[in-house]
């Protein structure tokens, strides 16, 4: 469960302190790095999955009730880049 104190936990603390900062400016950007198991699922490491969709819900959160102050939020959802090195 390290995955989620880390991913999801961290994640959340960091923006709330963040926000304080922002708000105060009237001004921001949040940029959460989520992954494609979050939207599609996947076959095994469910906390990764559940940390990063929960990464996702909180970019929704933040858009909606701190866009009054100018604060933009995004998640980018990295997938697999498939290379040599992962044959």
């Amino acid at each position: 469960m390290k995955i989620l104190q880390v991913d999801l936990i961290g994640s959340f603390r960091i923006t709330k302190e963040v926000l304080k900062l922002m708000m105060k400016k009237k001004s921001g950007v949040i940029i959460n790095i989520t992954s494609t198991p979050a939207i599609s699922g996947h076959i095994c490491g469910s906390p990764y999955s559940i940390a990063k969709a929960g990464l996702i819900s909180l970019t929704k959160h933040i858009a909606l009730e701190y866009g009054r102050y100018n604060i933009r939020s995004y998640s980018v959802a990295l997938g697999d880049v498939y290379t040599d090195t992962m044959r």
